[in-house]
């Protein structure tokens, strides 16, 4: 369901509040604007950017793709009507602290394992494995927290309708712990997809050190509707 208004509990060290409706995006200019950083949390809890934030004005700007994933969203950018959309994703999954929605009521969940390419009308995907590290991309995981990379090799063949490329975070749904816990969204995107070949990329989730993940929840990020395929680690 898309969403015109998006809703959240975001405090900003500069004491922001964040509420986020569909936008439309005015003509390019040039400006002169300061790149700094600011403490960021959500629910209380402290998070990385990847990106700095940008001043300019006596006002503060955000990267929206990275905050909507931060808060449970999706963002989706229509580049011809230049218009910026959300759709809910369900609760905001934020330093392992909640859990997924459940998914019962998913269509089909066909399990695969590590290796095995998996097949569809709009991809093809084989997660090749997973490991953990304190770094991605060169940015530190959150204080108490480590990265679970999974890595896999996706062929797209098709182009985003609503934004202007694929990034990785678009086919990891859900993460399975070892705990038997589930977490929704990927933390961090490695590598760039090209449609129409393969692409070697990575999803980094952060999660609490000495756990693992047991196995990953692929979903169709064309359909978007819940058919899941499951790859055991």
């Amino acid at each position: 369901m898309k969403k015109s208004l998006v809703k959240t509990a975001v405090t900003l060290g500069i004491g922001m509040m964040i509420g986020s409706a569909t936008l439309a995006a005015a003509a390019p200019s040039t400006v002169q604007a300061v790149l700094t950083k600011f403490s960021f949390a959500i629910d209380g809890k402290v998070q990385n950017l990847q990106s700095d934030t940008l001043v300019y004005n006596g006002k503060t700007y955000l990267p929206i793709r990275e905050v909507a994933e931060m808060t449970g969203y999706k963002l989706f950018y229509d580049k011809e009507k230049k218009k910026i959309e959300f759709e809910t994703k369900g609760e905001s999954f934020l330093n392992n602290s909640n859990t997924s929605p459940s998914t019962t009521n998913q269509t089909q969940n066909k399990i695969y394992n590590v290796g095995d390419v998996i097949k569809t009308a709009n991809f093809d995907i084989k997660v090749t494995g997973v490991r953990y590290d304190n770094k991605l991309n060169n940015f530190p995981a959150n204080e108490g927290t480590t990265y679970a990379i999974v890595e896999f090799d996706v062929l797209v063949k098709k182009e985003p309708a609503t934004y202007p490329k694929w990034n990785s975070i678009d086919f990891i749904d859900i993460y399975t712990l070892d705990t038997g816990a589930e977490y929704m969204g990927g933390t961090m995107s490695s590598g760039n997809i090209t449609v129409n070949e393969w692409s070697s990329v990575a999803v980094g989730k952060m999660i609490k050190p000495g756990v693992k993940v047991s196995d990953v929840k692929i979903a169709d990020p064309i359909l978007r509707d819940r058919n899941y395929y499951t790859v055991k680690f």
